[in-house]
């Protein structure tokens, strides 16, 4: 009776054994693929998506500062002239270039300085997209700017220097939506958007 528990033990040590074996390959074999990955960013600051095993750069948008009270358009250049009251950073077109397929799509963010960023989703407009609501106070001679995004609950991993991985925590419904490096309190995001769905 020993002898048979004996060798039983030993069969499901060795299982046990390979399993995990098994496991650590596997294992090491996901941080090789994931380091290659890495290295296979480009060096220049940006977006990419990653769809499987392609990795494709997403093209910045160009915004505006549009003013509210008299529909007229600033110039987005640093630094955009700010008047008081309220406005909008927007987008032109109804839709962007870039579409996704998947629902909990994958970027990786290499910034060109210690900013914060995310995904927001972004309002329709008639021929055009709402990135960011403003409202521009001017007190005792210094402006201040509340901005209001719809930002996406997300996951960040940092994946170098300057460099993260960002996706949905969530599926998103279909629909507009974009990446931005941002500082707060400043008017100067940094765009690139994206589709979901058709």
């Amino acid at each position: 009776m020993d002898l048979d528990r004996t060798r039983k033990e030993a069969v499901d040590r060795k299982a046990e054994i390979e399993a995990d074996s098994k496991a650590q390959a596997e294992e090491d074999a996901a941080v090789r693929a994931a380091r290659q990955q890495v290295e296979r960013i480009p060096t220049e600051n940006g977006a990419y998506y990653i769809d499987g095993d392609k990795l494709q750069a997403v093209k910045v948008a160009e915004s505006k500062v549009v003013n509210n009270k008299k529909r007229s358009v600033l110039k987005a250049l640093s630094p955009i002239p700010l008047v008081p009251g309220k406005s909008t950073v927007e987008l032109d077109g109804e839709h962007a270039a870039l579409r996704v397929a998947d629902a909990r799509p994958e970027f990786f963010f290499r910034l060109s300085d210690y900013e914060q960023f995310g995904i927001v989703k972004l309002s329709p407009k008639k021929d055009g997209r709402i990135v960011e609501r403003l409202s521009i106070l001017s007190l005792q001679g210094q402006r201040q700017v509340d901005e209001q995004q719809d930002l996406v609950a997300t996951f960040k991993k940092q994946e170098a220097d300057l460099l993260y991985r960002i996706w949905p925590e969530k599926p998103l419904e279909p629909g507009e939506y974009a990446l931005i490096q941002f500082t707060p309190g400043k008017v100067d995001p940094q765009i690139w958007d994206f589709g979901v769905g058709k």
